[in-house]
Parts: structure tokens; C-alpha cells; sequence
């Protein structure tokens, strides 16, 4: 077993530490956007929405307590999830049990314009907690702050879609919706677009597994099960801290109270269809604090960050531990990447967290090659730092080696 573990993982992402919501009526806040109006698609891509629907099979924990009825019991419940011996006292769930369900996802397909012979190239975009698709693709300041139009412009295509739970895809309980339930609908999207689904006329000759936080874990976990999946991962918003780093869970074990995670539901009209389970960022501060750093980023990209947030699940963030990060048959290539102050990822600095190299030397030992890169002055939205184009070029290099 690797020096971190899936309990260190844990804590610095899980149990609230991703989530999003939407802003109260302040002015340092911008107002939510309606789900659909900003759900753009870039300019420089033939793109397509798809509804895609897939029964999987999964093992879930099951929720065992009762849920919540207000902020009170959410309050309560960050209490018993963040003190220092909540494993052994806090137990919320019954034994695991095998689950088949169907479930819809969202997404959308893009193909450049102007190709270039990288096109065959799909990139599987999976957005962490806290968004849904457009964290890839903002309609503010897009030659800037937008991801998937970088990838078109070099000529590759990209598909990405909103996780279960968010943006237009299906909704089902936050006290169901979990992680292995997201892996492996993941699985089944790389698998049928690998066998020509969802890509138009491109029928992809290498899949490239792109993440941001929790999408990173996710991608992760795929490619440990199905280790021929992708040619290459590409995690943002991602490191694997040695058991006795400072951003270890075992010693970090209050992370997940920088949130002041409200139900989405009394926080936005707009998220009255979700249930209580569904929880979120109390204000737009708690956001910033999570996910930017000053001055390597704008007051109006936070605002819009925050007006297409979108809450996660109890359920996402209890069970990002049973996720395995431990990918020694993986031979592909890996490049994992995240900005300087990562407050989630590395308690706020990140150099000492990438020294030791776990990603080589423990996660993916078999892989091809390795690559790492920080991100200079950016927090843990690499995607809404003032330069996320350096780390967008960063990787476009990787991709080019492929």
C-alpha cells in the first residue's frame, strides 16, 4: 500500500470540501444565472448536445441516518464529519450494497473547425464538486478562462458533460448520488466513445481522460479498474500528499468547515429540485476562499464562478475515500497539475507537497510518463486564474506527446 491513503485523499477534498452553491443578496455577490443561459459552446468548435442514458451497476454505501431537515442538521453533521475522531465515532451508513439504476447525463461533443489531424484525439472533460460542464467552457472572458476552446484552437476535440446530479443531467437523491456511481458512468461514456458514440463523424483513435478535483479522482479510479481506457489523464486540481504531509487527512482533519455548506435548496429557488442532500458554498467568500488566490484573480471571474456554481451531495463527498487512486497498471501517459496555493490540495502550498513525487513513485508507477506542474500564484480553480492560459499551454505540451 502507497505512504498516502484513500482517508488522507479524503479529507482534503471531501465531506463539503467541494462544494458549491450560490450567492446570497449582497453586493459583493452576482445574482445566479438561469441554468440555461450561460450553457454556451465555443466559437471555434462544430459542436452537439447529447442526452445519454446508461444503466450501471455499482456498490453504494448506504445512507443510515435521518435526513437532513434544515441547516441546523447540516450544521451537526459538519460537526460529527470534522472532529478529529470522527472515524470512530461518526458512522452514517449501512453496509454497501450492490445498485443497478438508470440514470441521464448531459453533455456536449465539440469538433474544431479547423482541424489539424489531432482531432481523432477526444479529451473526456469531468468537472469537480462545486460546477457542472461550463467550468470548462465559460462564456466570460472565453479567450481566457475557457479550456475547451484552448483545445479546439490546438485540434483536438473534447467532450464534456455535467456530472450526475448537476447542470442538466439527471438529479437523483444527494443522499444516493455517490461516487462509484459517477465512475462508473465514466466508464461508460470513454468506453462507447471509444466505439464511435457521441463524437459525430470523429471516431476517436485516443481518449484522454481530462479532470478538475473530484473529476480528477473519478478519472483516476476509471483508469485503475480499466487500465487500457485512455492514453492519457490529465488531473487539474489534483495531488497525492505522503501520509505525513501537512495536507494529509490525518492531520488536516477541519478542512471541510471552510465551506459554511447550506442546503442548495435554501439557498436558490433554482435548486428547489434537489433535495436536502444537496448542499452548498453559504456565500460567495467561502468560494473564494476555497478556490482562488489573491491577486491571481478577478473580482468579476469569482462573481461568475459563483453564479454558475452548482451544490454537491453528501453522499459525493462521504464517498470520495472508497474511490482507488492506486494506478500501478496504468502504462499511459499522466500529466497532474494544480496552482500554487491549493488550499484544498496542499493546505495552501504545494511545492512540498509535489517533492516527494508520489504520483511517479506510488500512484502510477507502470505509466509511461509522469509529468507534474504548479501553477504559479493560482488557488485550486486553476480554470479562473488570472493565468490560466500558462496551464492550459502547459497542458497542450502534454497532449502533443502523446
Amino acid at each position: 500500500m502507497s505512504s498516502f491513503s484513500s482517508f488522507a485523499l479524503l479529507a482534503t477534498l471531501s465531506l463539503s470540501s467541494l462544494v458549491a452553491g450560490v450567492p446570497s443578496n449582497t453586493p459583493a455577490n452576482c445574482e445566479i444565472a438561469p441554468p440555461t443561459s450561460t450553457f454556451v459552446t465555443p466559437k471555434n468548435g462544430d459542436c452537439k448536445d447529447y442526452t445519454i442514458t446508461d444503466k450501471v451497476t455499482s456498490e453504494n454505501l448506504i445512507w443510515a441516518q435521518p435526513k437532513f431537515k434544515d441547516n441546523y442538521d447540516v450544521a451537526a453533521w459538519l460537526f460529527n464529519e470534522t472532529r478529529k475522531d470522527s472515524r470512530q465515532v461518526f458512522h452514517p451508513f449501512a453496509d454497501p450494497e450492490n445498485v443497478t439504476a438508470e440514470y441521464t447525463l448531459a453533455g456536449t461533443f465539440c469538433k474544431p473547425k479547423k482541424m489539424n489531424g489531432n482531432e481523432t484525439t477526444v479529451l473526456l472533460a469531468t468537472h469537480g464538486l462545486g460546477y457542472d460542464r461550463r467550468y470548462w467552457s465559460s462564456s466570460y472572458k472565453p479567450d481566457e478562462y475557457n479550456f475547451v476552446q484552448y483545445a479546439l484552437d490546438q485540434g483536438y476535440s473534447v467532450f464534456y458533460y455535467d456530472r450526475l446530479g448537476t447542470g442538466k443531467s439527471d438529479k437523483p437523491s444527494g443522499f444516493v448520488n455517490q461516487a462509484s456511481i459517477q465512475a462508473e458512468q465514466l466508464t461508460a461514456l470513454a468506453k462507447s466513445i471509444r466505439a464511435g458514440k457521441y463524437t459525430s463523424d470523429i471516431k476517436a483513435e485516443k481518449i484522454v481522460l481530462v479532470g478538475h478535483s473530484y473529476g480528477s479522482y473519478l478519472s483516476t479510479a476509471v483508469i485503475v479498474n480499466e487500465p487500457d481506457l485512455a492514453e492519457g489523464i490529465v488531473l487539474t486540481g489534483l495531488a497525492f500528499p505522503t501520509k505525513n504531509d501537512t495536507a494529509s487527512g490525518f492531520v488536516q482533519p477541519f478542512v471541510n468547515t471552510i465551506f459554511a455548506n447550506r442546503i442548495g435548496s435554501t439557498l436558490s429557488p433554482a435548486f428547489s429540485d434537489r433535495d436536502t442532500g444537496y448542499i452548498g458554498f453559504g456565500d460567495i467568500f467561502a468560494h473564494v476562499h476555497a478556490f482562488f488566490h489573491q491577486p491571481n484573480y478577478e473580482t468579476q471571474a469569482a462573481e461568475y464562478a459563483q453564479s454558475i456554481s452548482q451544490p454537491g451531495t453528501v453522499l459525493e463527498f462521504a464517498t470520495l475515500a472508497t474511490l482507488s487512486q492506486s494506478a500501478q497498471a496504468y502504462k499511459g501517459d499522466v500529466l497532474v497539475t494544480t496552482g500554487e496555493f491549493d488550499i484544498l490540495i496542499c493546505s495552501g502550498e504545494c511545492y512540498s507537497t509535489y517533492a516527494p513525487k508520489a504520483a511517479k513513485k506510488e500512484v502510477f508507477t507502470g505509466a509511461n510518463r509522469v509529468e507534474t506542474y504548479i501553477l504559479p500564484g493560482a488557488g485550486h480553480g486553476v480554470n479562473f486564474a488570472k493565468n490560466a492560459m500558462v496551464a492550459y499551454k502547459v497542458i497542450g505540451t502534454f497532449l502533443g506527446k502523446i
